[in-house]
């Protein structure tokens, strides 16, 4: 997370500040509390509590876009804040909110978002994934292993699938992913004997 100096022309018109602004950041952070991961909470309240010179209302998108162009980190590091800040926006000025704020003057919507690269993520080869599965012994691991390297499954959505998520004659598994929302994934061959012989265990 990229740290910043707070520049002279950035402002609060709030007394006392640092109490609303808190309390802006709690209220968020609570209505989001049903549909995100703790680390995503994490994730908004850490960089939120970093740009609290911007958080607030009768800001404009220019003090904003200040803010992130006096930021010291990298264009990811800006995009982070930039998402963090357009989640909080866009829930505060809409009604759901309850500030009764007209959503025409949502500062966040004169930003634009950083640019940032597009990279190709690393991924294990045949070959290191065929590694992997002769170290292990146990039947249930060379299944976790293979549906790994098979899937691309977030590891935090493969710990949670039990024997009933798996559709045992379509190939199908439903895991539940980030956003706390539903999906399929597909096994191939070489994981479905796998799974099989880890369920006759």
């Amino acid at each position: 997370m990229g740290a910043f100096r707070y520049p002279w022309w950035v402002r609060l018109p709030f007394a006392p500040a640092k109490i609303l602004v808190n309390k802006l950041t709690d209220s968020f952070i609570q209505s989001c509390r049903d549909g995100l991961s703790a680390e995503t909470l994490k994730f908004y309240r850490g960089y939120l509590n970093q740009a609290k010179p911007v958080i607030g209302t009768g800001l404009t998108g220019h003090e904003i876009k200040q803010l992130l162009d006096s930021l010291q980190c990298n264009n990811g590091g800006k995009h982070a804040y930039y998402r963090c800040l357009r989640a909080f926006y866009n829930w505060l000025y809409p009604s759901k909110s309850g500030y009764n704020l007209n959503p025409q003057d949502n500062p966040i919507l004169m930003v634009n978002s950083p640019k940032v690269d597009k990279r190709i993520l690393p991924s294990l080869s045949t070959q290191q994934i065929a590694y992997l599965m002769e170290q292990v012994q146990c039947v249930r691991d060379k299944a976790i292993i293979s549906l790994f390297g098979d899937s691309g499954l977030r590891l935090s959505e493969l710990a949670a699938i039990r024997a009933e998520h798996i559709d045992w004659n379509s190939r199908l598994i439903r895991v539940r992913c980030k956003g706390n929302k539903e999906g399929w994934v597909t096994k191939n061959v070489g994981c479905q004997e796998e799974l099989d012989q880890a369920r006759c265990t």
